[in-house]
């Protein structure tokens, strides 16, 4: 626990003042700076590293061991080849310090797995958990929504402080951010709790109360459409047409009951908002026209600029097959490539599939897709039943949404969506583990 802790207090949330503009730099001085940056007095604990602390202190003292240990399958033999995987590429990275900082950022994820696994087999932890996730997920959308009406940040505590990204591009497109300052990453979170109070709400699912998923789905859906996530769009599209068939099968319900009741009632109201919101949103110059930039001034887009980094992974793929250390990829090119491949801008690859096989190379990309098809086996496996566990399948759907925006944008290492996505598989592990798979 001393080493824990002692390791925790150097090794977490550190600030690095080069960013702006390291790549003018020489690796060595930058690392230099980091050295010093690292035992600066401003050190500070992220909202997750006490709270692991309390749930690993709960796990002793509150629950009984022989209750909550569960037989290790398929499953926590892929994390542990992950883990082995990383100690590995860490080991042998040529960048160790960023490398061992992200490893513990890597540890702790799969950290909050197991302690969501164990705790999520209590139903009324489960609960409390889901209905908060849902209501932070509420107030990013409202505060987005509220960003966008006011023409900038609110002046409130839940603002991040700063103008949110993209912003100054063209201020007539204002991006709300929402709670963080970027916002593709606000409408990637708004796209992961949708879709499971989504599913939750069309199946009529009653463990989390209705009006709380409602509620998440409007201010979900209009965060999206106001964000101008080109990427998130793409999944939204996606979401739509696989929950349509249950929307279709749930209004012939609802008008089967009572044709004249249902015109009246809140689901038919929430049917409309929707409508409306797609509806005015995406036939607005708002919105078009920032699509319509994706392929203009081609040599410049976002587009080319992860085509680049596709192929600058390609590379160290072919040199270092063991990976290059978690989150290191960003720091190598500046070394490795000149800086007009990346646009002087040293980012992490704009794809999780990617960012994982940089990170800890093609044998640990290859366990990373056989852990998402063993869930995906799940899910099918249960979709298949008369009876489905409605849980289950919402938890493994909002996963796999995770999994699919990431494949425009670099989560991995973006703690405030990813830690979701480990805890929310963890829920999903338990429900296996109840269903003895």
């Amino acid at each position: 626990m001393i080493f824990f802790l002692i390791f925790f207090k150097k090794a977490y949330h550190f600030e690095i003042n080069y960013y702006g503009n390291y790549f003018y730099s020489i690796l060595d001085s930058s690392l230099a700076k980091f050295k010093t940056d690292l035992f600066n007095p401003h050190l500070y604990l992220a909202f997750f590293d006490p709270l692991i602390f309390i749930l690993i202190y709960l796990l002793k003292t509150r629950t009984n061991f022989k209750n909550k240990f569960w037989k290790p399958g398929i499953i926590d033999f892929l994390i542990f080849l992950l883990f082995i995987s990383s100690l590995i590429a860490t080991f042998f990275t040529d960048i160790s310090l960023f490398a061992w900082f992200y490893l513990w950022i890597f540890f702790k994820y799969l950290l909050l797995f197991y302690l969501s696994f164990i705790f999520s087999k209590d139903v009324k932890i489960r609960r409390i958990v889901l209905e908060t996730l849902f209501i932070y997920a509420i107030i990013g959308g409202v505060t987005m929504f509220l960003q966008k009406i006011s023409g900038g940040n609110l002046g409130m505590v839940v603002d991040t402080g700063l103008p949110a990204r993209f912003s100054t591009d063209n201020p007539e497109f204002y991006r709300p951010g929402g709670l963080f300052w970027d916002a593709n990453l606000s409408s990637s979170i708004l796209m992961f709790f949708g879709s499971l109070a989504s599913f939750l709400y069309l199946k009529n699912h009653n463990v989390v109360d209705r009006k709380l998923l409602f509620f998440t789905i409007i201010a979900s859906i209009a965060g999206i459409i106001l964000s101008l996530s080109r990427g998130v769009w793409l999944v939204l599209l996606f979401n739509f047409l696989f929950l349509l068939p249950l929307m279709k099968k749930y209004v012939k319900k609802s008008l089967k009951k009572n044709k004249f009741k249902f015109i009246f009632s809140r689901n038919f109201l929430f049917i409309l908002i929707i409508i409306m919101i797609i509806t005015f949103g995406f036939s607005s110059r708002f919105l078009s026209e920032h699509f319509l930039n994706l392929f203009r001034n081609f040599n410049h887009s976002t587009i080319l600029s992860r085509i680049r980094q596709f192929e600058m992974s390609w590379v160290y793929m072919m040199q270092k097959p063991l990976g290059l250390g978690h989150n290191v990829f960003k720091y190598s090119i500046i070394h490795d490539f000149p800086p007009d491949l990346f646009f002087r801008n040293p980012a992490s690859v704009h794809n999780l599939l990617f960012e994982v096989l940089n990170a800890i190379g093609a044998f640990g990309l290859m366990v990373f897709i056989g852990l998402i098809l063993v869930f995906a086996k799940y899910f099918f496996k249960e979709r298949r039943k008369k009876r489905q566990d409605v849980e289950l399948l919402a938890l493994l759907l909002a996963a796999f949404n995770y999994i699919l925006v990431a494949q425009f944008y670099p989560w991995l290492y973006e703690f405030q969506i990813t830690a979701f996505f480990w805890i929310i598989i963890g829920m999903a592990y338990a429900k296996i583990q109840e269903k003895n798979y």
